[in-house]
C-alpha cells in the first residue's frame, strides 16, 4: 500500500497537514430492501467523509468511538503550542492509519560521526488493526535513519484502544508524554555511549547473520540479510552499530508499517545494557566424499590364482 508523506518545518505547517488529514465518522448505511434503499438503523459504517466520493471503510457497532486523525494529532498540536516548542517532522499516511515523526529543534544527542535529534512517535489507526500509541523517536542526521525507541522513556508509553472517553483520557497522557520527552537528553547520551563501547565479537558473516536471524526471530530473511550487508563486513561492531544497521533497513528499503515497527522493537533492545546479546555457535558440517567412506573391497585371498 502507497505511503503519502507530508513533511512540516514548524507548527503552522504542522497544522496545516492536520487540517488536511482524512476524517471518519461513524453513520449509518443503506440497504437495499426489494426496490427501496433505506438506511440501516443497526448497520453502520465507519465513512471518510473527506474522501471524494465519501467512501465506507469498514463496518462497525452503532457506538464505534471514532478517534479521528485530526482529533488525535489536534490534541497534539495544541500540547506543543501550549509548551512554544520549536518542532520540525512529517506525517506518514498509509490507508486509513497515519505515522507522526516529531522531532525538537535543538534537542540533540551526539555518537562518533552524527548528531541524533530527539523527538515523539505517534500512530494512529482506523482500521483496528493497532491502536493509538505514542514513544520516543530518533533521527540520525548522517544517514537519516529513524527509529522508533521505547527506551527513551522507560516509564512512559502511550498505547490505548479506541474507546469512547478517549477526548478525556488522551489530551492527559500527551501532555505528560510530551514533558517527559523533552527531559530526556542525558539519558539518551548515556545509553548512545554505553551501547558504543560495547563490541560483539562475530567470526564470520554468516554467524552474524544467523546470530540477527534469531534476534529478529520471524522477521523475513530478506531484511536480516540487509541489516547484515549494512554492517559492511565489521566483525566486532558496537552495539549502536548493530542498532543503526537495522534503523537503516527500515528508513531506507520502504518496508511496511508493521515490519518496521517490529525490527524497531528489536533494534532498540541492542542499546539497552540490561538485555544480553552473544553470537549464536554454528554447528560445522564436514562432508565427507562418498568414495572415501565406501567398504573398501578385499577379495578373499583363496580364491587368487597367479601364473
Amino acid at each position: 500500500m502507497a505511503t503519502r508523506r507530508d513533511s512540516f518545518k514548524n507548527l503552522s505547517e504542522f497544522g496545516s497537514i492536520i487540517e488536511n488529514l482524512d476524517d471518519y465518522r461513524s453513520l449509518p448505511i443503506s440497504t437495499r430492501v426489494g426496490d427501496r434503499e433505506v438506511l440501516s438503523e443497526k448497520i453502520h459504517g465507519m465513512v471518510n467523509i473527506t474522501a471524494s466520493p465519501n467512501r465506507i471503510t469498514m463496518s462497525v457497532g452503532e457506538r464505534y468511538p471514532v478517534f479521528g486523525h485530526r482529533e488525535s494529532l489536534g490534541y497534539v498540536i495544541k500540547e506543543l503550542k501550549a509548551r512554544s516548542c520549536d518542532v520540525h517532522g512529517f506525517v506518514d499516511t498509509v490507508g486509513d492509519r497515519t505515522f507522526t515523526r516529531i522531532l525538537f529543534d535543538g534537542l540533540i544527542v551526539k555518537d562518533k560521526e552524527s548528531n541524533v535529534e530527539l523527538g515523539v512517535s505517534f500512530e494512529n489507526p482506523m482500521d483496528r488493526k493497532t491502536r493509538f500509541k505514542g514513544y520516543g523517536y530518533t533521527f540520525r542526521l548522517t544517514c537519516a535513519n529513524g527509529a522508533g525507541i521505547k527506551t527513551m522513556l522507560p516509564m512512559m508509553e502511550i498505547n490505548e484502544r479506541h474507546t469512547s472517553d478517549m477526548c478525556i483520557r488522551v489530551p492527559v497522557m500527551i501532555h505528560d508524554f510530551i514533558g517527559q520527552s523533552l527531559e530526556q537528553t542525558n539519558h539518551m547520551q548515556n545509553l548512545i555511549d554505553s551501547s558504543m563501547k560495547v563490541t560483539v565479537a562475530f567470526e564470520s558473516p554468516e554467524q552474524i547473520f544467523e546470530t540477527l536471524k534469531v534476534h529478529f526471530n520471524g522477521i523475513s530473511d530478506r531484511h536480516v540479510k540487509h541489516i547484515v550487508e549494512n554492517l559492511e563486513g565489521e566483525m566486532t561492531p558496537t552495539r549502536w552499530d548493530l542498532f543503526n544497521a537495522s534503523n537503516f533497513v527500515t528508513s531506507h528499503y520502504g518496508i511496511k508499517p508493521d515490519v518496521r515497527s517490529e525490527i524497531d522493537r528489536r533494534a532498540e533492545l541492542f542499546i539497552n545494557p540490561a538485555i544480553p546479546f552473544h553470537p549464536v555457535k554454528i554447528e560445522v558440517k564436514v562432508v565427507v566424499p562418498e568414495i572415501l567412506t565406501r567398504p573398501v573391497f578385499v577379495p578373499d585371498q583363496t580364491y587368487l590364482r597367479f601364473d
